[in-house]
């Protein structure tokens, strides 16, 4: 019987990519369906690609030692990216339902008057 052990390291990188995959992608699908049930899509959708992204690089930093080389200038302007980003994503966030409720109430208003025209000719 072999362990894991024997294995090279590259199988059990994918080895263990594969079981995180199976472990994450449901509980990824579970968090996107909850945002899109209770948030606009054009709310929900960025903040989940937004958390992913945060968690993504944070997780790699982590596993692959990324950041035990980083200098503190370094953490710093990714801190700041970070934020920026965040900033971003809440400036879209308040523009948002205002820009959908604008863009619905212009259709509605417009959908009248083609019938009207379309029905008197």
């Amino acid at each position: 019987a072999s362990s894991l052990s024997e294995l090279p390291s590259s199988m059990r990188v994918l080895l263990g990519g594969g079981c995180m995959l199976a472990v994450s992608a449901p509980l990824h699908l579970r968090l996107l369906n909850a945002h899109l049930a209770s948030a606009d899509a054009s709310l929900a959708i960025p903040f989940y690609l937004s958390f992913l992204i945060l968690l993504t690089t944070a997780s790699g930093g982590l596993i692959f030692g990324e950041f035990a080389t980083v200098k503190l200038p370094q953490l710093v302007v990714f801190g700041v990216g970070v934020a920026v980003a965040t900033a971003g994503l809440v400036g879209l966030s308040h523009k948002a339902p205002d820009t959908a409720r604008e863009s619905a109430q212009h259709n509605a208003s417009a959908v009248p008057s083609e019938v009207s025209s379309a029905t008197s000719s």
